[in-house]
């Protein structure tokens, strides 16, 4: 359980991070999802980044337990998958990046939510 709750406490915080940012800099972000959207590099590095992430958390902690921490294995399973669709069918992905660009205040809350449970389960339990 500690692997469970050190990757709860990492995303966890990180998402909750992300989460303000969106909200205090929603012009920041929306600059950033279209600078990600224009560069076929950034695209490519952001694509093997969460491929590599995605797969080292689904081989180090691929749990489908019906607790808590099976949040952590579909986080990875999530980052696996953005990996490989970004590399294979970057265009799905733009297409997918220009829809959350207009809904910047529900990935703020989506942000914020999955990382405020995170949090409490990787600190507090």
């Amino acid at each position: 359980m500690q692997l469970s709750q050190f990757l709860a406490q990492l995303f966890g915080v990180l998402y909750i991070v992300v989460g303000i940012g969106f909200l205090v800099e929603k012009k920041h972000y929306k600059m950033v999802l279209a600078d990600f959207s224009k560069s076929p590099a950034l695209m490519y590095y952001g694509g093997a980044i969460a491929l590599m992430i995605g797969f080292c958390v689904t081989y180090l902690h691929n749990y489908w337990g019906s607790d808590w921490a099976v949040l952590v294995t579909l986080i990875g399973w999530v980052a696996f998958i953005k990996g490989i669709v970004i590399l294979i069918a970057p265009r799905l992905m733009l297409d997918f990046v220009k829809w959350w660009g207009n809904k910047i205040e529900w990935a703020a809350s989506a942000a914020l939510g999955l990382g405020l449970v995170l949090v409490y389960f990787g600190f507090l339990v």
